[in-house]
């Protein structure tokens, strides 16, 4: 969310859901990040660091997890959640296991 709610400082925007959303919320702080998106996508999904999950590029072959690993997407669907995903990187996890997730849009 960064600075577009007023619950982190934006003077000019009124975000009263978002804020008690935010309130009612686990808070990450401490989440490192690759330098590219493929592999900070898989560090999110999994919670494992891209060297270990094998999203360690976006190119020769190295944009996909190892499927051995759960995701996010498998917990919630496990636990009942309908889940899914809306991606500007259709390669990102495509494959037929869609890695818990029950709907996919490029």
């Amino acid at each position: 969310m960064g600075e577009g709610v007023s619950l982190h400082g934006n003077p000019l925007l009124k975000t009263l859901n978002l804020n008690h959303l935010a309130k009612e919320s686990v808070r990450f702080t401490d989440f490192h990040v690759a330098p590219m998106c493929s592999p900070t996508r898989g560090q999110l999904m999994t919670g494992i660091d891209a060297m270990k999950n094998g999203c360690t590029a976006v190119c020769q072959g190295r944009s996909m997890m190892r499927r051995e690993l759960p995701t996010m997407a498998n917990t919630f669907a496990g636990s009942g959640y309908a889940t899914g995903r809306r991606t500007q990187c259709p390669h990102f996890l495509r494959s037929k296991h869609q890695r818990g997730l029950h709907r996919w849009r490029a």
